[in-house]
């Protein structure tokens, strides 16, 4: 009889960028692969200082990191971002290769058909979609062979929710972005899933939560009977990133 397989994720060694890393899912999920050894690139919008506190808790917990920040609705900010990492992981002595890239960053944008503007929708857009999607062709350089590709979307591209109207159609958007860069990416040996998680507890949902009986309604609604934490959804991500799931591809995790 042989021993069992070592179920541990170890990601010792390899290294990942996580969009909009400064909060949220994305936060979590740079601790999560920073507790498993992981060298994590986070990566940042706005806010600079939130960023140094993921870096510095990532360190804290047996990880490396470094922050690099851009706003991904500019068109120049992908091919800047991956300047960074490349320079970012070359300065820890690290290979210039990301095993894996997590596109979390996202920008609620709220309103149905009376708040569709131009400019709204472009912003949901670019941010949702365009950003995350030119940034996956200018890392391509850095991906390595065995690279892993995560998006993540949302669970209201399932249900109709006039009030968030743009904002479902970009994550859909996404979501059928993710299969058709498995099948461009897969001869490449590189996997792209998407995850769709439902309600989370974020800053994104702080105001929804607040809501008299939102909370407790939705909790209901759900399987476990209780709201998502980010921690939920970063350990499913971190699995999917792990080289045990290299024959997962081509799916929207809900």
């Amino acid at each position: 009889m042989t021993d069992p397989p070592d179920r541990e994720v170890s990601l010792q060694g390899r290294a990942f960028m996580i969009t909009g890393a400064s909060r949220g899912i994305g936060r979590a999920v740079a601790l999560a692969l920073g507790a498993r050894g992981a060298t994590v690139a986070v990566h940042f919008g706005r806010r600079d200082d939130l960023a140094r506190e993921v870096v510095a808790a990532v360190e804290a917990g047996g990880g490396r990191a470094f922050a690099v920040g851009a706003d991904l609705a500019s068109p120049d900010a992908p091919g800047r971002l991956v300047d960074d990492v490349r320079s970012g992981l070359e300065t820890l002595g690290a290979q210039p290769a990301l095993h894996g890239l997590v596109l979390s960053a996202g920008e609620l944008v709220v309103g149905g058909l009376e708040e569709l503007t131009a400019e709204s929708f472009d912003r949901a857009m670019a941010v949702n979609v365009r950003g995350p999607l030119l940034l996956v062709r200018a890392a391509l350089s850095l991906l390595a062979p065995d690279a892993r590709i995560v998006t993540v979307s949302a669970a209201i591209t399932r249900r109709a929710n006039p009030d968030v109207l743009m904002q479902s159609a970009a994550k859909a958007a996404l979501q059928d972005a993710s299969r058709n860069l498995a099948a461009e990416l897969g001869p490449r040996g590189i996997g792209v899933v998407d995850v769709a998680p439902g309600v989370v507890r974020t800053d994104l949902s702080a105001p929804y939560l607040a809501t008299a009986g939102y909370a407790q309604d939705t909790a209901a609604a759900t399987a476990l009977r209780r709201i998502g934490e980010p921690e939920d959804v970063a350990d499913a991500i971190v699995a999917l990133l792990s080289p045990q799931a290299r024959w997962i591809t081509g799916q929207t995790i809900e």
